[in-house]
């Protein structure tokens, strides 16, 4: 109907009122889509970014970079870093290391024999302060008792033997005094018995005051010494056994703690040997030294030519090596959209401005499993460069791509779909000239084109709404 309307309206007003529709006849042809991507020229993979990588926490600074763009030959050197302080931390560094080692074994010396003795000593103070106690309760036990009676049996003993001696010389001047003469001979033996007597008297008086002594000064005394000797020896095993393992263990510790700074000092050593047997940095085959790097995929080239003295960012990469047998690769960051569209072995063509001229074929990868920073995923794509030329790193190309291809296809104008309820629909002409709808499955689309999967056939004609009708 819509056909008959318009075709009675061109026969009647056709310079007044312009058709609205037109008629597209559906046949197989080939259907391609493209994907079209600026993609930037980076060194490949096998590329050697340099970098320092330094253990020691040095800060160094370029001493010699061969020029940005220049050709290196193997073994040559591509950089080479000021190391004189490094140096210089390295000969502290050796000699901390030998005082480290000399404390060490000093302290071990130490600590051998201070084990020793104090095993020994805590053994002499608790047989001394076992000895005090046992001499303390003896001597309440049994040698106090004994003390006192040997000086009551002394005292009983000159007692007795003065009596005696009395006595005797009692019976001798009885006897005596019953001769009218008392002849010389016993004058004598008189004399000699009142010295005895006398010297008895004064063996009693001796052992009296010996007792007395004995029982009022020197047992109390003993006794005091006794209890004090044992109160002191068990306080100085108290100390001992409380500050002697104290020493010890601080000892050790110190031996530990040298042992540690000594680790310290062979770990520093070694990361100093690490970086200054890296201050020079040498081609690893015949290739070109860049001054830049590759950041999340990208070339990210130098600020400025890198020369002597530019200090450098620790653990990232300021230069890159590229091999000549490496050839460089393109690289482009794709939205979420096209990285959905692109196979990994899409073909295509790069376009360098002002080098149309050439030929270059290329072939895309897979997208990377990570996303960079602003959000896109990045693929790399393999290029056939023309023999004798290879692009300035960090240039750019026009990168048109085949993504997907068929030789026979459905095609319609993407205008002509419409959605539905129950999905796509186009319309379609009928046999009587008039029009229906037809549910369809769309496929792949291409610009203004979409791939029909299902509902049309060939020969069939779809009517397109003019896209500003």
């Amino acid at each position: 109907m819509l056909r008959s309307a318009c075709s009675l309206t061109a026969a009647i007003a056709s310079v007044l009122l312009p058709c609205t529709a037109a008629e597209i006849p559906i046949e197989p042809q080939p259907f391609t889509v493209t994907r079209t991507l600026t993609a930037t020229v980076r060194p490949p993979d096998d590329a050697f970014p340099i970098r320092i990588d330094w253990k020691s926490g040095v800060t160094l600074s370029i001493d010699a970079i061969a020029d940005h763009g220049s050709n290196v030959k193997k073994g040559g050197v591509l950089v080479r870093f000021d190391g004189r302080e490094l140096e210089q931390k390295l000969a502290e560094t050796t000699q901390a290391m030998s005082m480290a080692d000399l404390a060490v074994a000093q302290a071990q010396e130490e600590l051998a024999p201070l084990e020793e003795t104090t095993r020994h000593k805590l053994e002499v103070s608790r047989r001394s302060a076992q000895v005090a106690k046992e001499d303390h309760a003896q001597f309440h036990a049994v040698q106090r008792k004994a003390r006192e009676e040997q000086v009551a049996q002394q005292w009983e003993r000159a007692n007795q033997s003065l009596a005696n001696q009395q006595e005797e010389l009692r019976q001798l001047r009885k006897m005596y005094e019953a001769d009218d003469l008392t002849e010389e001979t016993e004058e004598i033996i008189l004399s000699r018995q009142e010295y005895m007597v006398a010297a008895a008297q004064h063996e009693l008086r001796m052992a009296t005051l010996e007792r007395d002594h004995t029982l009022a000064t020197l047992l109390p005394r003993e006794a005091a010494a006794l209890a004090e000797r044992e109160r002191d020896t068990a306080d100085a095993l108290r100390a001992a056994e409380s500050a002697m393992p104290l020493t010890l263990n601080k000892k050790r510790l110190e031996l530990e703690g040298l042992r540690i700074q000594a680790a310290k000092a062979k770990q520093t050593l070694a990361d100093l040997e690490h970086d200054h047997a890296r201050l020079v940095v040498h081609a690893p085959a015949d290739g070109i030294l860049l001054h830049g790097a590759v950041e999340h995929g990208r070339w990210v080239p130098a600020a400025k030519p890198l020369t002597t003295r530019d200090p450098v960012t620790p653990h990232r990469a300021f230069a890159t090596f590229v091999p000549s047998a490496s050839p460089p690769v393109l690289a482009a960051a794709l939205d979420e959209a096209s990285a959905r569209a692109l196979s990994p072995d899409a073909t295509g063509m790069a376009v360098f401005a002002g080098r149309e001229d050439l030929d270059i074929r290329v072939k895309s990868g897979s997208p990377a499993a990570t996303t960079l920073p602003d959000g896109t995923s990045l693929v790399t794509l393999a290029a056939s460069w023309p023999q004798g030329w290879q692009p300035v790193i960090g240039s750019t190309a026009e990168v048109h791509l085949v993504v997907w291809h068929a030789d026979d296809s459905l095609v319609v104008p993407t205008h002509a779909l419409q959605p539905g309820p129950r999905g796509w629909s186009v319309e379609v002409k009928l046999a009587d000239r008039g029009s229906a709808r037809r549910e369809v499955t769309r496929g792949r689309v291409s610009g203004s084109q979409t791939q029909i999967l299902s509902g049309l056939e060939p020969g069939q004609v779809v009517i397109a709404p003019n896209p500003g009708g």
